[in-house]
C-alpha cells in the first residue's frame, strides 16, 4: 500500500545504517495519524519512525514525531483539513503530501497556498502518481527526479495516469 520494499531500497541506496536511528513514534502522533489517516498508516510510521529528517537527494522525509505539529499549523491547516498530510519537504520548501484519499504523494506550491488561502487545491497540488515508496526510491536513484512542484510539473509521464 505504501511502497515499503521501494522505501527500504531507497534507505539502503541512501544512507549507511548507522547513519539512521530509529525513534519510537510518540502515542500522540500515531493515535493522530490513526485516527486522522489510517491504522496502516500509523503503523507504517510507528515502523519508520526516525531521530532525523532523511534527505533523498533533496527530497526530504520529515521525522514522524514532526508531523502532527506540523500539520496543525496554521498555514497549513486547510492541506490538512481536505485531507492532503505534510510527510515532507522538497528543495526549495514545497511540501510533501500524503493524499490520504488516493494514498498518493505529491508536492505542494508552498508560495502560492501560503500567499493566497482562496486558491483551489487542484492548483497548489502536483499528484506524482506514485506511493510513498516509489516517491523517495525514485528520489533516491532516478538523477533527473523533482526536487519540488516546480519541477514536478515535468514529470507528467508519473502523473495522474501512471498507476505504480
Amino acid at each position: 500500500m505504501f511502497g515499503e520494499d521501494l522505501f527500504i531500497d531507497a534507505m539502503k541506496q541512501t544512507f549507511d545504517q548507522e547513519d539512521i536511528a530509529i525513534i519510537k513514534l510518540t502515542e500522540l502522533n500515531y493515535q493522530f495519524m490513526k485516527e486522522h489517516l489510517s491504522l496502516d498508516f500509523a503503523e507504517f510510521m510507528r515502523k519508520y519512525s526516525f531521530r532525523q529528517e532523511l534527505d533523498f537527494n533533496s527530497n526530504y522525509f520529515h521525522t514522524a514525531n514532526s508531523f502532527r505539529t506540523e500539520n496543525l499549523a496554521i498555514h497549513n491547516q486547510e492541506l490538512y483539513k481536505k485531507g492532503y498530510f505534510i510527510i515532507g519537504s522538497g528543495l526549495n520548501g514545497d511540501p510533501i503530501v500524503f493524499n490520504k484519499h488516493t494514498s498518493r504523494i505529491g508536492y505542494i506550491f508552498h508560495d502560492l497556498l501560503w500567499e493566497s488561502n482562496s486558491l483551489p487545491i487542484s492548483e497548489v497540488h502536483i499528484d506524482m502518481g506514485m506511493d510513498l515508496g516509489t516517491f523517495f526510491y525514485l528520489s533516491a536513484t532516478a538523477a533527473d527526479f523533482s526536487i519540488d512542484a516546480y519541477t514536478a510539473k515535468t514529470f507528467s509521464h508519473y502523473n495522474e495516469a501512471t498507476d505504480f
